[in-house]
């Protein structure tokens, strides 16, 4: 099986299987579309609250720095991550609803929280990826385009075609013991984890 994947520019991700399904162990950072395109890195407030306004796809650092994207990812608005250009590397795709679902129950025996506290990534900071899947907290940004939750919350996308303005996504933080099924705007920045089918 393979260790890793890698990103149209060139990031390299662990991956381990879970079940039928192999996940990628880190959030995703890549800064351009599958077909060369550039996703628009959005810093400013303004300009990633209006991104969101005019449904346009938007990414960013936590806080715009990047050492925070180094260990966390970046984030993505739910308009880059359901852009038809795509984000995941080739093969891969943004988790849906079942997907989630299928990782829960093969992760059923064992705990999330527990895994969290095994590699200290609420306490401390922990760039090593280890062999699990690495829930890493990499917070979130609001719609106003303030920052949240870095270092004590985990938000993914999950990709829904044609959802309502709410669309669903996964949360795991210190104070839940799994993934949490969230409602959140589209204009959002979350992290992404990519997922593909074991063959």
């Amino acid at each position: 099986m393979i260790d890793f994947v890698k990103d149209i520019d060139g990031n390299e991700y662990p991956v381990r299987r879970f079940g039928n399904q192999i996940w990628m162990t880190a959030n995703l950072k890549v800064r351009h579309f599958r077909n060369g395109d550039p996703i628009p890195e959005c810093r400013d407030s303004i300009a990633y609250s209006l991104a969101g306004q005019k449904g346009n796809p938007a990414w960013c650092y936590y806080d715009n720095l990047q050492e925070n994207g180094d260990i966390y990812g970046s984030l993505y608005n739910w308009f880059a991550a359901h852009d038809v250009r795509g984000v995941a590397p080739d093969g891969w795709r943004i988790p849906t609803e079942d997907d989630w679902s299928l990782l829960e129950l093969n992760l059923k025996d064992e705990s999330i929280t527990d895994e969290i506290r095994d590699n200290k990534i609420f306490s401390e900071i922990n760039s090593k990826i280890s062999n699990d899947f690495n829930p890493l907290p990499g917070g979130s940004r609001g719609i106003n385009g303030a920052f949240g939750g870095l270092g004590i919350n985990c938000y993914w996308w999950s990709f829904i075609s044609n959802p309502p303005e709410l669309s669903w996504g996964r949360k795991v933080s210190q104070s839940n013991d799994a993934f949490e099924k969230i409602d959140s705007f589209q204009r959002f920045g979350f992290s992404i984890r990519c997922v593909k089918d074991f063959v």
